[in-house]
């Protein structure tokens, strides 16, 4: 640390306190999205356990159009849910990049502490838009297509006497749904690294040997 003495310690104190904000919006995105998920879930458990009770009793109206209410309640809170997770991802990318920026402070003044950072110390685009495989964005979709193709079901099975069918259409409607979410969510990342990308300033360090 001995190069770094030359720092304004002021510029290094407020560096320092900026990277603690940093990281602490970091990991409340990453708590706020379990939270929302784990909610998403609970409410889906609970309300399709609850339609399956009063479909054993008799109802002045056909349970049909009970589920599909209730479907379109819980589509509309996997959909908040399903862009929020996005949007998490999104701005955990420029929190990641912000801190990078900060690390590279300290790396520009003594290469050598790059033997140390484990965390990226550039603000080029992060894995969570450049090769997002978040579990947590991909079982809100796939929930959230599950629950439209029921719905679709559904549909189909008030104008059709038959099973088969509302079946296929709302199995269909599901494979469809997974696919469409996940081209809708890349589509997000895609312009969220192309914006990333004209706001470099720190690109990556060039292999750099140190004479031994």
């Amino acid at each position: 640390m001995a190069k770094l003495k030359n720092a304004d310690e002021a510029t290094v104190k407020f560096l320092l306190e900026e990277f603690q904000q940093i990281e602490g919006e970091r990991l409340r995105l990453k708590g706020e999205a379990v939270q929302r998920l784990n909610f998403f879930l609970t409410i889906t458990s609970a309300l399709l356990g609850g339609l399956v009770l009063f479909g054993q009793i008799s109802l002045p109206i056909r349970l049909e159009y009970i589920l599909l209410s209730a479907l379109f309640f819980l589509v509309t809170i996997g959909w908040q849910t399903f862009r929020f997770i996005i949007a998490r991802d999104i701005n955990t990318d420029k929190v990641l990049r912000a801190g990078g920026r900060i690390r590279r402070y300290f790396t520009n003044r003594d290469i050598e502490l790059r033997d140390y950072v484990t965390w990226q110390d550039d603000d080029e685009p992060s894995k969570y838009v450049t090769e997002n495989d978040s579990a947590i964005r991909r079982t809100s979709q796939i929930v959230l297509a599950f629950l439209l193709g029921i719905m679709f079901g559904i549909i189909a099975f008030i104008f059709v006497d038959t099973l088969v069918t509302p079946i296929i259409i709302g199995f269909a409607g599901f494979i469809t749904l997974v696919f469409f979410f996940e081209f809708y969510s890349q589509r997000e990342f895609k312009r969220a690294r192309e914006k990333a990308n004209r706001e470099v300033v720190f690109p990556k360090y060039e292999e750099i040997e140190i004479d031994a």
